[in-house]
């Protein structure tokens, strides 16, 4: 039930946040917008979750071989630092901004925080 508890928080915003939207989705800037007011607001509330949702992706926290992941977050890494990354990244990558939220932040945090061969050490 707890790990169903964010899709049930989540979805009265998607459904406002796509109501607002021209095509009906949400996209990069739709969570560009939504991590900054969480950052104002200390996570707290739906843009809180939602903004979370985006900038956690679950795949980081399945264990399993690096190599066989994109995006290896920081054990330290809070979602306030990672909505930063991540509004970061989309001012710099604007191409990101007409993107899916998932497919935007995803993107991002590879970049920053990658697996595998080569990966920085964090």
């Amino acid at each position: 039930m707890s790990r169903l508890l964010p899709i049930l928080l989540i979805t009265p915003l998607l459904c406002l946040a796509a109501r607002d939207a021209p095509s009906g989705e949400l996209n990069g800037q739709d969570l560009k917008a939504a991590c900054q007011r969480a950052l104002k607001k200390d996570f707290s509330g739906l843009d809180g979750q939602f903004c979370a949702w985006y900038v956690r992706p679950c795949a980081c926290d399945i264990p399993g071989p690096e190599d066989e992941k994109a995006i290896c977050l920081p054990a330290a890494a809070t979602d306030a630092q990672l909505a930063r990354d991540v509004i970061q990244g989309l001012e710099e990558s604007p191409e990101l901004l007409p993107q899916s939220p998932a497919l935007a932040a995803e993107t991002i945090l590879a970049r920053k925080y990658p697996c595998g061969v080569g990966a920085i050490e964090q």
